[in-house]
């Protein structure tokens, strides 16, 4: 709830539009503005009225812990809002990768329904998916590492490796996004 409900304040409603700033001519206004093209197409509205479901994700999610009566490092806590952040940034450069193909598909109203589809396998953990949906879910669309990361990492632990690759796909990720990113714009 609380990655998801980030990604719907801060990215999604950013990113659906940008198919319009293409179809309307407004892209070439945004251009030549002394700011990152990516950075004020992604955060340029924030739906503040999505913040309290946030709140309500952290008090939720502190409810259930203090029933699990788990002994729980701070430095845990720490590692869990990263891995939740990574999360975030994964999720953000993967739609990102397919929003962008909007400077060559004008028309792409089917962003939602792939949000959709693409975060319905989220629901359940990373564990229950055998291979090849586990690779796929891992590596390639790597839902369980956005949303199932963190919560496993508080409450079951997860290996270091596990967490080094979180890091390393999130970071490369948003490199990859970045790069398509700009390489659409000049296209």
């Amino acid at each position: 709830m609380i990655i998801d409900e980030s990604w719907n304040a801060f990215f999604s409603d950013n990113l659906v539009r940008l198919s319009d700033y293409v179809r309307l001519g407004e892209l070439d206004h945004i251009l030549l503005l002394p700011v990152s093209t990516q950075f004020f197409v992604s955060l340029r509205h924030v739906l503040i009225f999505t913040l309290p479901n946030i709140v309500i994700g952290f008090c939720v999610t502190g409810y259930f812990l203090s029933k699990l009566s788990l002994d729980i490092a701070w430095w845990h806590y720490l590692l869990t809002g990263l891995l939740a952040l990574n999360g975030l940034i994964l999720l953000y450069s993967f739609m990102l990768l397919l929003v962008t193909s909007t400077f060559w598909i004008v028309q792409l109203r089917a962003f939602w329904d792939l949000y959709n589809v693409m975060t319905y396998g989220a629901k359940y953990p990373i564990s229950f998916y055998q291979n090849p949906l586990h690779f796929l879910f891992m590596f390639i669309v790597p839902l369980g590492v956005i949303f199932t990361f963190p919560a496993e990492f508080l409450v079951k632990g997860l290996s270091w490796e596990l967490v080094v690759i979180s890091f390393v796909l999130g970071l490369g990720f948003f490199f990859i996004a970045h790069k398509f990113f700009y390489f659409g714009l000049k296209h």
